[in-house]
């Protein structure tokens, strides 16, 4: 159970960003399996993070276009 609220836990952040359908969560800084170092951010398509608002917020109104077929 407590799994549970964590997973649900780690897609709510006050700085996501939601338009429509659209969603591009924030995510704190880590460090893959990879060892690949990952800036905190918000995450765009592909796993790449950013830290500009706009390129963000213009990425979920896109998805949340594509979303509804426009």
């Amino acid at each position: 159970m407590q799994e549970e609220r964590f997973a649900f836990a780690s897609f709510d952040h006050p700085r996501n960003i939601k338009v429509g359908n659209g969603r591009v969560l924030w995510a704190k800084e880590a460090t893959d399996t990879s060892g690949i170092h990952h800036q905190e951010g918000w995450v765009l398509p592909g796993g790449v993070r950013t830290r500009d608002s706009d390129a963000a917020h213009a990425t979920a109104v896109s998805i949340d276009e594509l979303s509804r077929g426009a």
